[in-house]
């Protein structure tokens, strides 16, 4: 048996940050719900080494991706997009084990003239 498709997430970490286009956002600054689904290349090798030596170094650490969602969270931008590259570009240079990477990025209540839950942003990257 081997395993075909490995994948690790973090879903919804809430951020609070100052992205946006309007004085008042990068005033008041608003919450924020980032995803990451990181798709592992070669998943039977890399799961099979990680369950062998349980150790961390040898995977994607989702303490060290949270890290990095909130470093670049920290640094304001008129839109999520760039936002949203920045935290994908940073992951896939730093994880050469990630095949693929989906980020997503919600601006919660958004400043639109309409009863809207968020605004998303969904990037996907390939190595």
């Amino acid at each position: 048996m081997r395993i075909e498709q490995a994948e690790i997430s973090l879903n919804d970490i809430k951020v609070y940050a100052y992205h946006g286009v309007l004085p008042q956002e990068r005033l008041r600054g608003a919450f924020y719900l980032v995803s990451l689904h990181c798709q592992i290349s070669s998943p039977d090798e890399v799961i099979n080494c990680v369950s062998a030596s349980d150790n961390v170094a040898d995977t994607i650490n989702y303490a060290d991706l949270c890290s990095i969602v909130n470093e670049e969270m920290a640094q304001p931008s008129n839109l999520i997009e760039t936002v949203t590259s920045r935290i994908g570009r940073r992951i896939i240079k730093a994880y050469a084990a990630i095949a693929r990477l989906q980020v997503t990025v919600k601006k919660l209540t958004p400043p639109v003239d309409a009863d809207c839950a968020n605004a998303a942003v969904t990037l996907t990257f390939v190595q």
